[in-house]
């Protein structure tokens, strides 16, 4: 989608593809994707230059027991300022009657290879969904194993640190509710999912700032659609007024934040049922993984520098368009 423009759609040729498996999308950062396929492997894609990147194969040490029962990989893609690097997270989880154990993996585009770093909070159930990449970390919604009445916390994984910590949330007026998080141009957002009645969204305008948690939007359930569980925010309006959000996996609707209102959002060319997610277009660079970068960096700066001001603007950018990515599940 190019700002509110939203009828047209563009099939894009992703480099993962395969008849037996499906490809699945796990985020994206600076205009590049992080696309998984069970047959394929792991690619790192920046659509607006069509080029990929693969990455190596991932070690894995935790042999799961006869009695356990495996968590599937879950991956988080986000960029690391400090080091200038892209990193991939992948997380798996092996639960069994009495007990949990993680294995916790990070790729390094720079250094082109993955390291063990400290396994994940052993109290904490992440489920099936990516990292949600804000403010430098990877944030998963985790279900608190520590008995009682706990609610589900979300936590964090520093790219920078590669440490765990706790995100403070709002202050909830009503706690019964499931709790879901989405990213909504590049703040966090919680989803307040009151079954059969509403779901409120948060969104954090200050990362891990408690006060600066604000109440965004309030979606009514009606008696013909059921928004618990299926709400992805996409984007802001061009003016701002307005947020695009996809629900029932296939459809995508308007909010007025003024009016609270919500009306539907045509988008032709769309199969019945998919997922969208929101890619920035950029000219990132993928060839020859990070070893490179820094020098390539160096030799792109000094010849824009010899450019004018109007050539250095349309190199850096593709256009500033959005894409929505959609992701087909074939039956």
């Amino acid at each position: 989608m190019d700002s509110d423009s939203i009828e047209k759609t563009v099939v894009l040729d992703i480099p993962v593809t395969s008849f037996e498996h499906y490809t699945r999308l796990w985020g994206s950062c600076n205009g590049l994707i992080c696309l998984s396929n069970q047959e394929k492997g792991i690619f790192l894609w920046n659509p607006s230059t069509k080029k990929h990147w693969k990455l190596p194969v991932c070690p894995i040490e935790t042999v799961p027991t006869f009695s356990s029962n495996v968590v599937n990989a879950v991956y988080g893609f986000g960029y690391d300022s400090v080091t200038d690097d892209y990193k991939v997270v992948r997380v798996v989880q092996h639960h069994g009657v009495a007990f949990m154990d993680s294995e916790v993996w990070v790729y390094s585009l720079k250094s082109n290879s993955w390291k063990e770093v400290r396994d994940f909070p052993d109290y904490l159930s992440i489920g099936q969904e990516p990292g949600l990449f804000s403010g430098g970390a990877l944030n998963w919604v985790a279900m608190n194993q520590l008995g009682g009445e706990k609610p589900d916390a979300i936590v964090s994984f520093d790219l920078a640190t590669e440490r765990y910590r706790i995100v403070p949330q709002p202050e909830y007026k009503d706690a019964n509710f499931r709790l879901f998080a989405e990213v909504l141009e590049g703040c966090l957002c919680v989803l307040c999912c009151y079954d059969k009645v509403r779901v409120d969204i948060w969104v954090m305008k200050e990362y891990r700032v408690k006060e600066s948690w604000k109440k965004l939007m309030s979606i009514e359930h009606s008696n013909d659609r059921r928004y618990a569980g299926g709400v992805k925010l996409l984007g802001y309006s061009k003016s701002g007024g307005k947020v695009l959000f996809q629900y029932d996996s296939g459809r995508c609707k308007w909010y007025d934040i003024k009016e609270g209102t919500v009306e539907e959002a045509s988008i032709r060319g769309t199969p019945g049922y998919f997922e969208a997610d929101v890619c920035e277009g950029s000219l990132v660079r993928l060839e020859g993984g990070g070893g490179n970068r820094e020098k390539k960096h160096a030799t792109q700066a000094k010849s824009m520098k010899k450019t004018n001001k109007k050539k250095r603007s349309s190199m850096r950018f593709a256009g500033k368009v959005n894409f929505i990515i959609v992701r087909i599940w074939v039956a």
